[in-house]
């Protein structure tokens, strides 16, 4: 393993920054992710490699005049200048000042301004528009409450809208950057994507705690002070207004409720706001996402919870907090082994189908796909993959977690349900287990593929 699990994979990110370094005249970066996804160490990276002089400014929750004073210290400390700015203004005019030959200004959680000091947004833009944007200088705004810097920084109405170079949203590990930094074979892999998904801050404290799967979901989930108990419930707090509404929609998902109807009756939040606040944690967060069959009726598609953490945490935290309460870890934790295996089921599903849409070589061709999903219909019948290619066929497979190999027997079933999908178009098919039987592969044939984790994981390759 290279690198640390806040920054590790951001190559993209990390060359955009440095294009944006190298283009002249003032660049003007958004960034933004909810909390614990890393975007200050993708920033702390950058700086320690960039030949750029660079000045990082944290924006505390402080009275204006003692954060004013807050900044001329960490200014002061970075350029080795004494310095006292009294105004905004003193320190836009000093980063004028101070540009050279070129210079980044990091602003963290810059959202904040407006509640701290509104006039250093106003400041700002004027700063922006009557000088900075034709300097060398590279001015990055960076924020975590996400519909707070949209609202500033990229919607019409807000303060610097139109100002910006670029917006880079920073999103949760997919489960093939994260298995970078998992160390073991794969099923240890994903169970612990399966537990703590792909957010870079849980899975540095998986890796920092010693012990098998169990021992780092009892301590820093479960017990009474663990780090990650309350953590759902902290991120709504932080990122959304009225989060108990949120709280009980993710609430009614997590129990199976999927379409807007279900979600409604058991939330009790009206139907004419329902969408709103869907929309917020699919939009802003990214908790959430509408499924619709690939193939299917539109009008069949449901919610789920697609953070993998908050699955788990919804499944396994919220249902067994009265138990939690009264001090039962270790009766909470046997029912988390017990079920476990479903949940990672479900993830795994989810690895599989973000395997095929990164187009991998299936049969000893590379697959070249429209798009990717599962498909099902009214009357119960479900498979877990089902993607378009670009040939007019088909992909159809299905996924399990079980410890029992695939067997003849799964082939069958699947073969025999791909004729309730899209009858007329030639099909192709893929079956995906932790074990695999040989008969099963003899059962297929040249029809399309059976892969073992052994045979999935060879096909992953690992982004350093």
């Amino acid at each position: 393993m290279s690198g640390s699990p806040r920054f590790a994979d951001r190559r993209e990110e990390l060359a955009l920054l440095r294009r944006l370094e190298g283009r002249r005249g003032g660049q003007l970066l958004v960034v933004h992710g909810r909390r614990r996804v890393g975007k200050t160490a993708l920033l702390a990276r950058h700086l320690q490699t960039s030949r750029r002089r660079s000045i990082y400014l944290y924006i505390d929750l402080l009275k204006r005049d003692d954060l004013l004073d807050q900044l001329s210290r960490d200014v002061a400390r970075q350029l080795q200048a004494p310095v006292a700015f009294r105004r905004w203004e003193d320190l836009w005019d000093y980063v004028d000042a101070s540009v050279g030959r070129g210079l980044t200004v990091v602003l963290d959680e810059f959202q904040r301004l407006r509640t701290v000091s509104p006039d250093a947004l106003s400041s700002l833009q004027r700063a922006w528009d009557e000088r900075l944007r034709r300097r060398p200088i590279l001015l990055v705004l960076m924020g975590s409450a996400v519909g707070m810097v949209r609202r500033l920084a990229v919607d019409a109405r807000g303060a610097l809208y139109g100002r910006s170079t670029a917006i880079l949203p920073l999103h949760p590990f997919t489960y093939a950057q994260a298995r970078t930094l998992l160390r073991g074979a794969e099923p240890r892999r994903v169970e612990l994507y399966a537990a703590f998904g792909g957010t870079p801050h849980y899975l540095s404290l998986a890796l920092a705690t010693p012990g098998d799967l169990w021992r780092k979901i009892r301590e820093l989930v479960l017990e009474p002070y663990a780090p990650l108990r309350e953590e759902p419930l902290n991120v709504l707090a932080a990122e959304l207004r009225d989060p108990e509404k949120y709280h009980s929609i993710l609430r009614a998902i997590a129990g199976g409720r999927g379409t807007p109807k279900e979600i409604g009756d058991v939330s009790g939040v009206a139907p004419t706001r329902l969408p709103y606040y869907l929309g917020a944690l699919e939009d802003l967060l990214e908790v959430v996402r509408r499924e619709e069959p690939v193939l299917g009726a539109k009008r069949s598609g449901r919610y789920v919870i697609q953070d993998p953490f908050f699955r788990f945490w919804f499944r396994f935290v919220h249902r067994q907090r009265g138990r939690l309460e009264l001090g039962d870890v270790l009766g909470v934790l046997r029912a988390v082994r017990e079920e476990f295996p479903a949940h990672a089921g479900t993830i795994f599903e989810g690895i599989v189908r973000e395997w095929v849409a990164g187009n991998p070589r299936l049969g000893g061709r590379r697959l070249e796909v429209e798009r990717v999903g599962a498909w099902w219909d009214r009357r119960g019948h479900e498979i877990d993959v089902c993607a378009p290619l670009r040939d007019g066929s088909v992909l159809l497979g299905e996924v399990t977690w079980r410890s029992k190999p695939v067997g003849a027997a799964d082939v069958d079933a699947l073969l025999k349900k791909a004729d309730l999908v899209a009858p007329q178009r030639p099909k192709r098919f893929l079956l995906v287990g932790r074990k695999v039987d040989p008969q099963a592969r003899e059962a297929l044939g040249g029809r399309g593929a059976v892969l073992d984790l052994a045979d999935l994981a060879g096909t992953l390759q690992d982004t350093r």
